[in-house]
């Protein structure tokens, strides 16, 4: 099964792509945090992103909560090597809540939602993606 989402793009370069969520009632599974749990994962491990000029399908590589003062994840958007691309994956791993066995390369493409989460303050629940198809 796949989500099907509608967002606003605040950033696009090659590397990563960050989207702020415009709260959709077909997207609230995002919002109520529904990610946190494996279970559901498995159930929409893929995300559908299309735009004017390309169909994108995305497979979650990970889903974790962060604030912006930890780890300000919406800052990478361009990687100048694989260095960099690794250090970036692996921060978002340190604080996944399981592992989803989803690897991803040097050159993939990637986006990344963040919402809201409250479990914290100025918590964000941040899933991240790469482009399969």
């Amino acid at each position: 099964m796949s989500i099907n989402i509608s967002v606003r793009i605040r950033k696009i370069n090659w590397g990563v792509q960050i989207m702020e969520i415009i709260f959709q009632t077909h997207f609230s599974v995002l919002t109520s945090c529904k990610y946190k749990s494996k279970e559901f994962f498995e159930k929409h491990r893929y995300i559908h992103f299309d735009t004017l000029v390309d169909l994108g399908k995305y497979e979650v590589i990970c889903v974790f909560k962060t604030t912006p003062s930890k780890f300000d994840y919406q800052n990478y958007t361009v990687f100048d090597s694989s260095d960099e691309f690794s250090s970036y994956i692996s921060k978002c791993k340190e604080s996944e809540y399981y592992n989803t066995d989803v690897s991803c390369s040097y050159g993939d493409k990637l986006i990344t939602l963040s919402t809201c989460e409250y479990s914290q303050e100025n918590g964000r629940l941040v899933v991240v993606a790469k482009k399969v198809k």
